[in-house]
């Protein structure tokens, strides 16, 4: 092998483990999916565990003295389960009537992601 040869391979090799610092780090960053929110606390890069309200009109909003939750987890980014409707959290916490909605969200470096829908009502 040619001097040139091994230069032009180190090259290749470089660039090849730089392309995959960026991948590495676009996944761990901002490009994870995030709850979409009025209001949206501080979120981790490696860790987030947050609550926040999904509607902002707090006028007459009362909590009710029932509480449902849906939850949806995601593994990897790759396989997702579970139903976090409105509907499904209402019905786990027997409320016909609802007051307020929020939601809570967990990521654990994108390797484990749950997004749970939170119902209060009557």
């Amino acid at each position: 092998m040619s001097m040139a040869d091994d230069v032009q391979m180190r090259l290749v090799f470089c660039s090849l483990r730089m392309a995959l610092l960026i991948l590495v780090a676009g996944a761990l960053t901002a490009c994870a999916p995030m709850p979409r929110t009025p209001v949206l606390p501080p979120v981790g890069t490696g860790f987030s565990l947050l609550s926040a309200p999904t509607d902002v009109q707090f006028d007459e909003t009362g909590f009710g003295p029932r509480e449902g939750e849906a939850t949806t987890h995601t593994v990897l980014a790759l396989f997702s389960f579970g139903a976090s409707s409105v509907a499904a959290a209402a019905e786990e916490g027997g409320i016909e009537t609802i007051d307020h909605i929020g939601h809570r969200y967990l990521n654990v470096m994108g390797i484990y992601t749950s997004y749970t829908t939170v119902v209060y009502g009557r």
